[in-house]
């Protein structure tokens, strides 16, 4: 989420098999992209408050 409201994702593809990329490739995966579609930008503004609530490591 952006300061200004905005749903943003990380691009797929970056866990596995990156050896045989080229590295523009690599470095295209650490871009993020706007989610475009309204469904699921509501979907994820409704659960934002629950994001951090079940992390390894919970600050504090």
């Amino acid at each position: 989420m952006t300061g200004s409201g905005k749903v943003v994702r990380t691009k797929g593809g970056k866990s596995h098999l990156r050896r045989r990329s080229s590295k523009r490739v690599k470095r295209q995966f650490d871009k993020t992209l706007e989610v475009t579609h309204t469904g699921d930008a509501k979907r994820v503004k409704a659960l934002a408050p629950y994001l951090g609530k079940h992390k390894a490591n919970p600050p504090g």
